[in-house]
């Protein structure tokens, strides 16, 4: 075998835009007018490196205004303006909200389902201008279910949805019933709205909050294990919204997390999620300049974050930070070299060892494809062949593996000398995305690939 070092032609400083990993910002953030108020958003926005996606929470209510007559705009006008410039989504549907005269606001789960079908709630909070469904209210269930039945048929082979949270259950949809009375449901309701979203959702991850079982007040915290466990093994991804909020950076650690050992039952699995506080209200001391906030991507194996309030605030206080993250959160693929045959011959197979470090934070959850082209140096023409035996699912994070790839030339292919490239995709919803490894530009084709080393066909 012929070893090609591939270290002298990384480069670790470009941000890279790769599929289902990166930041996200919150384009609706407790209502949909919230934040907008910043002039030119958008152009800022698109100016952000490594924005992977867009994050829409609002209610029910918008969605769903009369039973059975749905209003979509605030998804698809969106989408029809990002989605072309490579920018996704994912969402959180909410049953309960605050803040805000609106009545999808007051009333984040329809007025309908109370007035006209008769399930059961209450008006809480401080002023008692909230209303509170009764979540395990069978009525409100099979409205419930009728819904989230179709907006997955409208949204769920949609190749620009990342993931779907589950958004039914607590306040502002993140699992917990503070500004509620603290209420907690049995743990069968909230089992019933976490698989309602799973068994309409088949194509998309859907997102469990850690508060759904973390901030329980009925369980021990073996129980809060055992209870996690049940949504780790159904296939539910992890997600948590509570880093450097005050209260959690005054009581647990330097990271800021409650529980460190609930993303080590997911991120091996599924990807972790970790949403900043609003930005605007983290006092100096509680941020630090972000490194608590890294500290806490770099533990759960964080996949996707995000943070409210204003981007460019946010952007120029934090670029270096935000730079930083960008590449490691999730995956990262820094090739460390490639071994060829002395060469390769017309009808047989042979074997291509490549060696990658995976220096992000976490790993990519699908078997990315490997597909090794060559290029004839003199006539130009290209052959392809799917390299068998890749699965970078299994290139964990910090460490440095060498796949063993089964590569066959078939017998047409003229002899020559050829330039060898190596191309990953990633196939998500019947779309194939390159994936951009750690390589210098000049290196990079047009189709995504990656010009590494030279061989010959006899």
């Amino acid at each position: 075998m012929i070893k090609t070092d591939l270290i002298p032609f990384r480069d670790d400083k470009t941000i890279l835009k790769n599929p289902h990993k990166g930041w996200y910002y919150h384009y609706y953030d407790n209502n949909i007018t919230k934040y907008f108020d910043f002039p030119n958003i958008d152009e800022v926005l698109e100016k952000i490196p490594g924005l992977n996606h867009l994050y829409l929470r609002f209610g029910w209510s918008y969605l769903e205004p009369e039973e059975g007559v749905y209003d979509w705009h605030l998804i698809d006008e969106l989408m029809a303006k990002w989605a072309p410039k490579g920018i996704k989504a994912s969402f959180r549907i909410t049953c309960k909200e605050t803040g805000g005269d609106d009545e999808r606001q007051v009333f984040a789960t329809p007025k309908w389902v109370f007035e006209k079908c008769g399930a059961k709630g209450r008006f809480v909070g401080e002023n008692k201008k909230t209303w509170l469904p009764d979540y395990g209210d069978p009525i409100f269930l099979e409205k419930l279910e009728n819904f989230l039945r179709k907006l997955a048929e409208r949204y769920d082979d949609a190749p620009w949805l990342e993931f779907v949270d589950v958004g039914s259950y607590g306040s502002w949809g993140e699992g917990h019933n503070f500004f509620s009375g603290e209420e907690d449901w049995p743990k069968e309701v909230v089992r019933k709205h976490a698989d309602l979203h799973k068994k309409y959702f088949k194509h998309t991850p859907v997102m469990i909050n850690d508060d759904h079982v973390g901030n329980r007040f009925d369980m021990t915290e073996e129980e809060k294990r055992v209870e996690m466990a049940y949504y780790a093994d159904a296939g539910y991804s992890l997600r948590d919204d509570s880093a450097l909020v005050a209260v959690c950076a005054a009581e647990f650690g330097y990271d800021t997390l409650r529980r460190p050992w609930m993303y080590d039952m997911f991120w091996e699995n599924r990807p972790i999620d970790m949403e900043l506080e609003h930005y605007g209200n983290i006092a100096p001391e509680v941020f630090k300049s972000g490194f608590p906030y890294l500290a806490a991507l770099e533990r759960s194996h964080c996949t996707y974050a995000g943070w409210h309030g204003y981007p460019e605030p946010w952007m120029t206080d934090n670029h270096y930070f935000h730079d930083f993250a960008a590449n490691r959160l999730g995956y990262w693929f820094l090739p460390e070299s490639i071994a060829l045959p002395e060469y390769f011959t017309r009808g047989l197979g042979s074997f291509v060892d490549m060696t990658v470090k995976n220096a992000g934070w976490g790993k990519i959850y699908s078997a990315a494809k490997c597909t090794v082209i060559f290029e004839n140096i003199v006539s130009g023409t290209e052959y392809r062949a799917e390299a068998i035996g890749s699965d970078t699912s299994k290139f964990l994070p910090g460490q440095i593996t060498t796949e063993r790839l089964d590569v066959t030339v078939c017998d047409d292919w003229e002899p020559g000398e050829y330039i060898v490239r190596v191309l990953y995709t990633d196939e998500y919803k019947g779309v194939l995305t390159p994936i951009r490894l750690g390589l210098k530009g000049e290196l990079l084709r047009e189709d995504g690939s990656y010009a590494v080393a030279k061989t010959e066909i006899k």
